[in-house]
């Protein structure tokens, strides 16, 4: 081929690289509203909600594996490991804290491979989760529910340990070990609150035995 050919050529590929990109970047927009709107109506209690959008959510991600496997490039890109992060946050979030509340007995949770993440995403997205399940841990306790935030730093305590195991630099899993010392700080804090709370609540009980056997 002459210059000119290849530089024809080259444009061709580039021009269905370009139309494949701005197609991926709306679909991913399109992802990452319905993981908002999933969060907010987990936080409204809103299950029901937060699982039809999570329905949804998993043929977005079914259809942007499809421009993948015409466009691998796209597959490793920044945007994608960072939305299939928030991918994974929030869908793990849902299914944790469900099983939780309906005392299911072990926890099980979707994998990469169920959600179509990468590995590394479904890591950062497991590590930035315990946020999420720290803040519904508070509120448990906020409520009286010691039971329920036991039960939640429990899980904490799960991924921290597995976590820790995760022996890779950050040129594979991006800041790993930032996020499991995230982690860890989580589930410290949480131990000490629920122990603080767990003494007042013995503590206010004894004195309302004394009270009544006083009064």
């Amino acid at each position: 081929m002459n210059l000119d050919e290849i530089f024809v050529e080259v444009k061709r590929k580039l021009d269905d690289y370009y139309e494949k990109r701005e197609d991926f970047y709306k679909k991913t927009r399109d992802i990452l509203i319905k993981v908002r709107k999933i969060m907010v109506f987990m936080h409204q209690k809103r299950v029901d909600e937060a699982m039809r959008e999570i329905i949804d959510l998993r043929e977005l991600i079914k259809g942007l594996n499809a421009v993948f496997t015409e466009e691998p490039r796209l597959r490793y890109s920044n945007l994608w490991i960072d939305t299939a992060k928030e991918v994974a946050e929030a869908i793990l979030f849902y299914e944790i804290m469900v099983q939780l509340i309906e005392g299911k007995g072990e926890i099980k949770i979707s994998s990469p491979y169920d959600l179509g993440v990468p590995e590394e995403s479904w890591i950062l997205g497991l590590a930035e989760v315990t946020g999420e399940l720290r803040r519904q841990a508070m509120l448990a306790l906020k409520d009286g529910n010691i039971h329920l935030a036991f039960k939640i730093k429990d899980f904490i305590g799960k991924i921290y340990e597995n976590l820790s195991m995760m022996p890779y630099p950050s040129s594979i899993i991006p800041n790993i070990k930032g996020k499991v010392d995230y982690v860890r700080s989580i589930l410290v804090g949480l131990e000490e609150k629920i122990i603080e709370i767990s003494i007042q609540s013995e503590l206010d009980e004894k004195i309302k035995k004394l009270l009544f056997k006083f009064s």
